[in-house]
């Protein structure tokens, strides 16, 4: 999930490595199934 938001390499690291990676993959995997366009997810990861 996490590759297919972000493309710049750090950002990408930024996200793999903070905490709660399982929770936030969950959250993002479950309102991407909802239908949130890709650019209200890339900001979803921010509120954890």
């Amino acid at each position: 999930m996490f590759q297919q938001l972000f493309e710049r390499p750090h950002a990408l690291q930024r996200q793999l490595t903070s905490p709660l990676l399982d929770d936030r993959l969950r959250y993002l995997t479950h309102r991407a199934e909802q239908g949130a366009l890709p650019r209200t997810l890339r900001k979803s990861p921010s509120i954890f």
